[in-house]
């Protein structure tokens, strides 16, 4: 936003409500993440919600709330896939899995700082 950084809305709020409230305080619906209802063949909210992690769709199983906070982050801010369930990968790692950090660059320079002692 003005000051350089990416600002994004995680909330365990259905993201149809979310995106409204995102927009009010100038987040496009891009930088949000929130619950995402699967819908019916007929565009219709279900009971179901998107899954997160290699989590297919369930009743809420993984949502955007603590451990599954960081599965969505993972997955819709830092581009981390899990591989398909039963693979033998680790992927993503599911939602108990911490934060992706990205490595910081110097600004002056956009490669990673030296190492400091």
């Amino acid at each position: 936003m003005r000051a350089g950084f990416e600002v994004y809305v995680v909330s365990a709020g259905a993201e149809p409500v979310t995106e409204v409230w995102s927009r009010a305080v100038g987040v496009d619906a891009a930088h949000t993440i929130a619950i995402r209802p699967v819908l019916d063949r007929r565009g219709r909210i279900t009971v179901r919600n998107e899954g997160c992690g290699g989590v297919p769709a369930t009743r809420g199983a993984v949502i955007p709330y603590i451990d599954g906070k960081r599965c969505w982050i993972n997955q819709e801010i830092y581009g981390v896939r899990a591989p398909p369930p039963g693979s033998g990968s680790p992927g993503n790692g599911g939602p108990r899995s911490r934060p992706v950090t990205p490595t910081p660059t110097s600004p002056s320079s956009g490669t990673p700082p030296a190492p400091t002692s």
